[in-house]
Parts: C-alpha cells; structure tokens; sequence
C-alpha cells in the first residue's frame, strides 16, 4: 500500500497521472488532511532541495571565480580610487547607504522560485501553451513565460497560473508588476504558495521602504512550517 502512495506521489508531482487519475486523487486530498499535509512536505522538500543546489552551485561558482581573480589595477589608481571616494559628502554617502540597504535586503533573500507545476521537458514536446509557459520559465526564457502564464490567467482563472507570472516578472526586474500580480492573489490559491507569495511581497515592500508591512508578511512566514521561514526569521531580525 505505501509503495503504493509513493508512486502516486511521484507521479502527481511529475504530472505523470492521467486526467482522470489526477481527479481522484484531488478528491482524496479534499477530503483527507494527513494526504493534503504529506503532499506539502513533499512539495517543501522539491522547493529545499532546489534552493540549496542553487546555492551550492553559487558557492562553487563564488569561489572558482576568487581563484582566478588578479588584481586588475595599479597601487597608484587603487589610492586614487580610494580618495574619490573619500570625498564624497557625507549627506551623499547617507543617502547611498540608505538606497542601497534596502536593495541589500532584496539581493540577500531573494531566490528563484522552483517550478513545482510541470516537470522540466528539456527537448521534448509540449502539449499546450502551459507545458510551454513552464518550459519556458525551466529554461529562464522569463519574458515568453510571463507571457503566457498571464494568457492562462486570463483564459482559465489559474491563480498558480498568475502566482508564476509574478515571479517571471521578478526575474526581468519587472518589480511593479511583480508586486501588483502577488498583492492582488487572495488566500484561493494552493496553500502551498501563500507563504512564498508573503515572502517575496515582503522582499518587495522592504524595496518600497515599507518596513512594518514587510514584518507582517515576514512574520506570517516565520510563524508557519514552510522551508522560507528560517530566511523570515533571520531577515525580520535583521530588519529590527
């Protein structure tokens, strides 16, 4: 029986079961609480195992490139560097140190969010304009992904749908869109992404310098048992 579930785990999140089969089990996970919460853990596992390898990767890459770093100037240009800077003003200094804490804040926390919707079908055939919306956002071609994923919203209604294309818009820096898209998708949307849609709204709002608003979100985040809530956590203590 539980080899059973297993393979019916794997396959629902591959997006491996047939129409049919993909009702059935979406029934029971309605009607069965212990099935809805171990299909979540599942889906925190898929989102950990994702953030580390890109930051593992992003150590890798941080340290071959100190490796091969030379230094690139002369002393002479290093000092004169160094007393260009010094004569900056202090109110300039103040308001660059200002500006840039808050983007700090957004560089630091922020990750790409995994696909958890479609598997990746590198090199395959898509079935329809959504398998290519989340080919698109594997591949980080982010702009066709946006795109589609709001023609999905509009057709179907697809808060998942609306959820992605916030994120898309994340990556091409679309900050504006990305906020109106997240701030504007209500408590319908699958549980599994109400904490990650609180989490990058609060990244958003510290860019904004909208503090207290950016705690209440952080705080919901850190309070819950999601992957995102140990960042919550050390970023609400760092923005105290």
């Amino acid at each position: 029986m539980r080899n059973n579930m297993e393979e019916l785990f794997e396959k629902y999140l591959n997006n491996k079961l047939s129409e049919g089969e993909k009702h059935d089990f979406e029934n029971r996970l309605a009607e069965e609480p212990e099935l809805k919460s171990e299909l979540e853990f599942r889906y925190q596992i898929k989102i950990a195992v994702t953030l580390n390898e890109r930051k593992r990767l992003k150590e890798i890459l941080q340290k071959k490139s100190l490796e091969v770093r030379k230094p690139r100037f002369e002393i002479w240009k290093v000092a004169a560097a160094i007393v260009t800077l010094l004569s900056l003003t202090l109110t300039g200094y103040w308001l660059l140190n200002q500006n840039s804490q808050k983007s700090d804040f957004y560089v630091t926390y922020y990750e790409t969010f995994p696909n958890l919707e479609m598997p990746s079908i590198r090199g395959g055939n898509t079935d329809n304009n959504l398998s290519e919306a989340y080919l698109a956002y594997e591949n980080e071609e982010y702009q066709i992904a946006k795109n589609l994923l709001l023609a999905d919203f509009e057709e179907s209604g697809s808060l998942v749908s609306k959820f992605y294309a916030a994120m898309a818009a994340l990556e091409l820096n679309e900050y504006t869109v990305a906020y109106n898209l997240l701030d504007s998708i209500g408590d319908n949307i699958p549980s599994i992404y109400q904490n990650p849609r609180d989490y990058y709204l609060a990244l958003l709002l510290l860019q904004k310098n909208k503090v207290e608003r950016a705690r209440v979100k952080l705080e919901k985040v850190a309070n819950s048992e999601h992957i995102l809530a140990g960042r919550a956590k050390q970023l609400l203590m760092e923005i105290s």
